[in-house]
C-alpha cells in the first residue's frame, strides 16, 4: 500500500501487476479504479510500464486510456 492510500498488486506472472488507485475504497472494478500494467526492460536500466487492454468491465477505461485521459487534462 502507497502513502496516497492506491494498492499495487502483484501477480504471480512475471512482469504484470495492477494498481487500485483509490485503495480499499469502492468500486474496485476493472476499468474504473482498478488498472493493469507490465512492465518492459530495454536491456539496460530503463524499465518502461505500458498499460494492458483487457480486464475492463462494462463502461470503464482501458489502461491505456487512463493514462490518456490524465494526460490530456494535464494539458
Amino acid at each position: 500500500m502507497l502513502a496516497d492510500g492506491s494498492i499495487i498488486i502483484d501477480y504471480d506472472v512475471p512482469r504484470i501487476f495492477a494498481i487500485d488507485i483509490n485503495g480499499k475504497k469502492g468500486p474496485n472494478k476493472w476499468g474504473y479504479d482498478l488498472f493493469s500494467f507490465f512492465s518492459v526492460s530495454n536491456g539496460k536500466s530503463n524499465l518502461t510500464l505500458q498499460g494492458l487492454g483487457y480486464l475492463v468491465e462494462k463502461g470503464g477505461k482501458t489502461t491505456q486510456q487512463m493514462i490518456k485521459s490524465l494526460y490530456d487534462d494535464k494539458k
